[in-house]
């Protein structure tokens, strides 16, 4: 996973597993902005990575990738 940590609030990269397309790009984002609103996140299919950014006194990281993983796709390190 990749970090970079500015004014309280953290971007990390991480590898997500098994999302083969654009319905998968949905679920993961739907999921994302249903349980989560202060979060951003980018998800590249291609490169198979998921970018979130988020407070980390108010969200875990891993909390964002059970959320993930519910849906179906296993996170791992970037």
């Amino acid at each position: 996973m990749a970090n970079d940590t500015t004014q309280a609030r953290t971007t990390v990269t991480m590898a997500v597993e098994g999302m083969t397309c654009g319905n998968c790009v949905r679920h993961i984002g739907e999921a994302l902005e249903k349980h989560f609103t202060d979060l951003t996140h980018s998800i590249d299919l291609e490169g198979g990575t998921l970018t979130v950014t988020f407070d980390p006194t108010q969200l875990k990281l891993a909390d964002i990738a059970a959320v993930v993983a519910e849906e179906g796709y296993p996170v791992t390190a970037g």
